[in-house]
């Protein structure tokens, strides 16, 4: 059945009555430790590991780029996401066939082969393999996003995205200490892109521990893939009113971890980086759980008076002309609230999308991607070119569009679950 049938062909309350029914088969007898979890959530705990050790790498890897190669190094990101928003257009169609899985493993290679190329710089090749990054990074995320809505459902989706996320974020603490340390030491850079190569090839095998799903329910039956399922996405009203906040999301991203960290320079930017993950680990897991009891629609308003306040704030430190004549308070109080704003929205989108069609939900964490990366390859290829101020009056006004997009979806035509009440929350 083509995905925008199946998106279409119900009434919006009764996706959630057709959610609940399906939900009866997550939390089968399958468990581990002793019964006390299921495979489901072990599959969350074990992706998320996994994320932090390849990202530990990639992540700090990404926002050294700028500050070690300046543009070219800019330029090689944006390349990146070039690949990385045309290959969602077929990205689902690739997870289907491998597997959540296998898609895992495949993408984690395309990183590790990308950090390779950092330890000795040729900007040809770099860019090759930023281009085959691009293509392993939209089957990465799509298999997560896939693998996240299959071991979720309506009323734990908040709280697994949000667990996911927190796991997943802490790369951002350890490995940008990581490389602090060693830049402390005066130690080349080969040794720390080393040092990534090695953890990522880890995590690349790592993905294996990923357990198959018991074929019941709606898994028993064989998809078929449809390489057209994201286009038949462009006819979904609902997909269409979110792409306000899907580029917002992706600009949002190249600004925290492209153009604000460049500004900041390499001796800077290990250490507010490592910040950066410790608020978006807090924030993820706060996030999560508070969604469960206010819903999403009061996480997404919060986190969007966050962004707003922490774009501001970084408008002030752009004022100052040069990171050196910034008092250093600013850059961990603009970080923390850009950070606690991208934990919730990212968290939020996830538990938003996940509910829409979690036995096909491949198509639509590809549409997502799609324009996410779209607007992060732009930012990184327009950004080294702009004044930093109109870098961020494109961010807030993709917050303020986005923003109102998500308020009439999720309050007026596609409303999220009731929130639970505290003794629910506690029972649950």
């Amino acid at each position: 059945e083509m995905v925008h049938d199946s998106l279409d062909s119900h009434d919006l309350h009764d996706v959630y009555d057709v959610q609940t029914t399906s939900d009866e088969t997550v939390g089968h007898p399958h468990t581990y430790f002793g019964g006390r979890i299921s495979v489901e959530l072990l599959n969350i705990i074990l992706m998320g590991i996994t994320f932090f050790l390849l990202f530990f790498s990639y992540n700090t890897t990404q926002s050294l780029e700028g500050s070690l190669l300046g543009s070219k190094g800019l330029y090689s990101i944006g390349t990146l996401y070039v690949f990385f928003t045309f290959s969602n257009l077929f990205s689902s169609s690739v997870v289907k066939f491998l597997t959540e899985r296998w898609a895992l493993v495949v993408g984690g290679a395309t990183y590790t082969l990308f950090i390779a190329a950092n330890i000795y710089v040729n900007i040809y090749v770099l860019v090759v393999c930023a281009a085959i990054i691009g293509t392993g990074a939209s089957i990465l995320w799509n298999a997560q996003g896939s693998l996240l809505a299959k071991c979720s459902n309506a009323t734990n989706y908040g709280f697994h995205s949000g667990l996911f996320f927190a796991l997943f974020q802490t790369n951002a603490i350890f490995g940008n200490l990581f490389a602090g340390i060693l830049f402390h030491y005066n130690a080349p850079n080969y040794v720390l892109f080393s040092c990534f190569f090695v953890v990522s090839l880890l995590a690349t095998v790592s993905f294996l521990s990923i357990r198959p799903l018991p074929e019941t329910g709606s898994r028993k039956e064989k998809k078929e893939t449809n390489v057209w399922e994201v286009f038949l996405l462009f006819k979904d009203k609902r997909m269409l009113l979110h792409v306000c906040l899907f580029i917002y999301s992706g600009l949002s991203q190249s600004f925290i971890f492209g153009a604000f960290p460049t500004f900041m320079g390499k001796s800077l930017t290990p250490w507010l980086m490592a910040w950066t993950g410790f608020v978006e680990v807090v924030g993820s897991m706060v996030n999560g759980r508070l969604s469960e009891r206010l819903g999403r629609p009061a996480i997404f308003a919060s986190s969007g008076v966050f962004a707003v306040i922490g774009y501001i704030l970084a408008g002030v430190a752009f004022s100052y002309g040069h990171s050196d004549n910034v008092p250093l308070f600013l850059f961990f109080i603009v970080m923390l609230f850009m950070g606690f704003a991208d934990s919730g929205m990212i968290a939020m989108i996830y538990a938003q999308l996940g509910t829409y069609s979690p036995d096909n939900s491949e198509p639509i964490f590809a549409f997502f991607k799609l324009f996410q990366a779209g607007s992060t390859a732009a930012a990184f290829f327009y950004s080294p070119s702009f004044d930093p101020q109109w870098l961020l009056i494109l961010i807030l006004l993709a917050t303020l569009f986005g923003g109102f997009f998500h308020f009439a979806i999720s309050l007026y035509i596609f409303p999220a679950p009731r929130p639970l009440s505290l003794r629910e929350s506690q029972e649950k």
